[in-house]
C-alpha cells in the first residue's frame, strides 16, 4: 500500500496567493494524499476561499498564533505517514510528492529516517518565475550536514516522516523567523539523515510582504540560532568538514557575510582572528622558498623579481631557474646583487623547458614551503605573509589566493575567485574554473614525501595538473583576497588555453581516481569543444552545480573518451552532444 502524504499549507492573509498554492497541491501527480489548509486567523478573504473548495481539502480556522502554531495544528490533525509543507504563496510543481516517494521507494528508505529536500525555483509578486536555485548535490552528498550549516534548505520541498515530529516535536511558537531550521537542526540531531535529490520540484514567492522582510525579529533571532549552531559544532565536525577549525569558522564567516546577521558575522570573524593572531609569531620564522624560472631575460622579469623583493615577508629563499640554452646570464646576476635575502640562480636543461624549471626548484628548495611565479606576474607585497598565515592556520599542506587580471595597455584590473575551490573536491576545477600557477603555496615536506612533480607529459596543463596532484592527497585552503597580478597576454593565449584543455582531460582520463568523476570529466570535454568551435566567441557553459538531465547527454561522450580519447570523440559527434548541452 503507497504511504499517504499530509500537504500542510498554513494561511495567514492569503488571499491574494492561496489558490495558486492549494490549485498545485490538488494538481500533484500522487494520489495518496491528503490537503490540510490552516487558517491562522486570517481577517481577509480566506476563509471564504478555503471553503469554496469544499470536500476536495480538509479545513480548520484557529485564532491568530503564527506560523509555528498553523503548521503544529496541521500535524496533530494529519493522518498521513509523511508531512510536506507549503507556504500560501509558494507552488509545488505536479510531481514533487511523486517523484520523492518514488525516490525513497527506490533506495529503500520507506519508514526509515531520512527527509528528503530539493532545489528550487524563485517567481516573483506576478508568478513570474525568474530564477532557479541549485545546490551542489555531490557537496551536500559528501557532507549531508552542509544543508543546515550552508543555510540550503528550502521547507516548501521537504518531505519529512510524521514520526520524526514525534521524536523531536513540532515547530517552537516562541520563535517567528527561524522556527524551521530550529526544528530541522533538531531533527538531525535526533538522527534523521537529510538527503538532496537534485531536481526543481517547488517554487518559491520573493514578495515585500513575506514574514522574513516584515518581522522585527527576523535579524535578532537568525544571529541567535545561526551563531548556537556554530558554537554547538564540535572541533572534531569542524576538521571533518573544512579540514581545520579555522577553516570552517572561515567558511561560516562567508557565507554569513551574504546574510543580514550582523552578530553571527563578527563572531565568525572573531573567531578567524584569534586563530590567525595565534600564529603570527610562528610566521616570522617559517621561511618560503620562491621559485621563479625563466628563458630569457626581460622586463617583464624584472618587474615579477621585484615584487619577490617587496615582500613584507623577509624570510624567503629566492630561486631564478634559467632553462636556456645558455647557461649564463650576466644580467640576472646583476639585477639580483642587492637582494635583501638569499637569492640564487640556477640552471636545468633547456630541453626539460618550464616544467623541468619549476621541478629543479623544488628540489632545491630548503624553505619550509615553496612558492611559484611565472614571468610577468606580480607578487602584492603582502602576498607571502598573508597566504602563509592562513595557510598555517587552517593546517593546510596546499593554498592558493584570488587573483586580479591586468588589462594589455591599461590600468585597469579584474579580480577573479576562485575561493570555492577548496577542500579535496575535484569538480570545480574540471569544469573549467582554473587556479592561477603563481598563487599556489605548498608544504615542501609535502611534495617531496609524496612524490609529487610538475609532470613534462601534460605540458601546457602541468600547473593545473600539478595542482590536482596535490589535492588529491591534502585538503586545500582557499585565500579569498586578491594577493596577486597576472599579465593577460599570457592569461589568455587562446591557442595554448586549448592546448591545455586536451593535455588536462588526457591527464584527468589517465588517472585512476579523477577518471571516476565522470559529469565533470563531461563538463571539461564541453569547455574544450566549445572553445574549440566557437572561435573567439566563447562562452563558458554554466554546468555546475549538476542539472540532472544534463548528466545522461554527458555520460555518453565519458564513454567515448575513455573509449578512444579526444581526437576520438570529436570525430565520434561530440559537437552534436555539446549542442544538446547548451539547449
Amino acid at each position: 500500500m503507497s504511504k499517504k502524504v499530509s500537504i500542510i499549507i498554513p494561511v495567514y492573509n492569503g488571499e491574494e496567493y492561496m489558490r495558486e498554492a492549494i490549485d498545485s497541491a490538488l494538481a500533484q501527480t500522487y494520489e495518496n494524499k491528503e490537503i490540510i489548509v490552516i487558517n491562522d486567523g486570517s481577517r481577509d478573504n480566506t476563509d471564504k476561499i478555503a471553503k469554496s473548495y469544499g470536500d476536495k481539502i480538509t479545513y480548520y480556522a484557529k485564532e491568530n498564533g503564527g506560523v509555528s502554531t498553523a503548521l503544529n495544528l496541521g500535524i496533530e490533525k494529519m493522518t498521513g505517514d509523511y508531512f510536506s509543507w507549503l507556504s500560501h504563496d509558494d507552488r509545488y510543481y505536479p510531481e514533487k510528492v511523486e517523484k520523492e516517494i518514488k525516490y525513497l521507494e527506490e533506495h529503500g528508505l520507506l519508514d526509515s529516517n531520512t527527509i528528503l529536500y530539493s532545489d528550487y525555483d524563485l517567481m516573483d509578486e506576478k508568478s513570474h518565475v525568474y530564477a532557479g536555485s541549485v545546490k551542489d548535490h555531490k557537496l551536500l552528498t559528501e557532507n549531508p550536514d552542509y544543508c543546515i550549516l550552508h543555510g540550503d534548505i528550502n521547507g516548501l520541498s521537504l518531505l519529512i516522516p510524521k514520526k520524526a515530529f514525534a521524536d523531536c516535536g513540532g515547530f517552537r511558537t516562541d520563535l517567528r523567523c527561524v522556527q524551521d531550521y530550529v526544528l530541522w537542526e533538531e531533527m538531525r540531531k535526533a538522527g534523521y539523515n537529510f538527503i538532496h535529490i537534485p531536481e526543481i520540484l517547488v517554487t518559491t514567492r520573493i514578495h515585500s510582504m513575506q514574514q522574513g522582510n516584515t518581522s522585527p525579529v527576523m535579524v535578532s533571532e537568525g544571529n541567535d540560532f545561526w551563531v548556537n549552531l556554530i558554537k554547538d559544532t564540535s572541533k572534531e565536525r569542524m576538521i571533518r568538514f573544512e579540514g581545520s577549525t579555522y577553516g570552517f569558522y572561515k567558511k561560516m564567516h562567508d557565507i554569513m557575510a551574504t546574510t543580514p546577521y550582523d552578530k553571527a558575522e563578527e563572531f565568525t570573524r572573531k573567531e578567524c582572528e584569534r586563530i590567525i593572531n595565534g600564529v603570527k609569531d610562528t610566521v616570522k620564522n617559517t621561511k618560503v622558498t620562491v621559485v621563479l624560472p625563466f628563458c630569457k631575460w626581460s622586463k617583464d622579469i624584472e618587474k615579477s623579481i621585484d615584487s619577490v623583493f617587496a615582500q613584507t615577508h623577509k624570510n624567503i629563499e629566492f630561486l631564478l631557474i634559467c632553462y636556456s640554452e645558455n647557461n649564463s646570464n650576466q644580467e640576472a646576476k646583476e639585477y639580483i646583487k642587492n637582494a635583501e635575502f638569499e637569492t640564487k640562480i640556477l640552471h636545468s636543461e633547456a630541453t626539460s623547458g618550464l616544467t623541468g624549471a619549476k621541478n629543479t626548484g623544488i628540489k632545491n628548495a630548503s624553505g619550509d614551503y615553496i612558492s611559484f611565479l611565472n614571468t610577468g606576474d606580480i607578487f602584492i607585497p603582502s602576498k607571502t605573509e598573508e597566504q602563509l598565515i592562513e595557510t598555517i592556520a587552517s593546517n593546510s599542506c596546499i593554498s592558493h589566493t584570488n587573483y586580479y587580471i591586468k588589462r594589455e595597455d591599461s590600468e585597469e584590473f579584474t579580480a577573479v575567485d576562485v575561493s570555492f575551490i577548496c577542500g579535496k573536491g575535484v569538480h570545480e576545477i574540471l569544469t573549467g574554473r582554473l587556479v592561477s600557477p603563481s598563487a599556489i603555496m605548498v608544504k615542501t615536506s609535502f611534495l617531496k614525501e609524496n612524490g609529487i612533480n610538475f609532470n613534462p607529459a601534460f605540458c601546457n596543463a602541468e600547473d593545473i595538473c600539478f595542482f590536482l596532484s596535490c589535492q588529491k592527497n591534502a585538503y586545500v585552503h582557499a585565500v579569498s583576497k586578491p594577493l596577486l597580478i597576472i599579465n593577460e597576454e599570457t592569461a589568455y593565449d587562446r591557442e595554448e588555453q586549448l592546448k591545455g584543455y586536451k593535455a588536462l582531460i588526457n591527464y584527468v582520463l589517465s588517472d585512476t581516481e579523477l577518471s571516476k568523476n565522470d559529469y565533470e570529466i563531461g563538463c571539461l570535454f564541453a569547455e574544450y569543444i566549445m572553445n574549440y568551435n566557437l572561435g573567439d566567441n566563447i562562452k563558458q557553459i554554466n554546468m555546475y552545480p549538476a542539472p540532472e538531465k544534463k548528466v545522461s547527454i554527458l555520460r555518453r561522450t565519458v564513454r567515448a573518451l575513455k573509449r578512444g580519447g579526444v581526437g576520438y570523440t570529436i570525430k565520434a559527434g561530440a559537437k552534436k552532444v555539446i549542442n544538446k548541452i547548451k539547449k
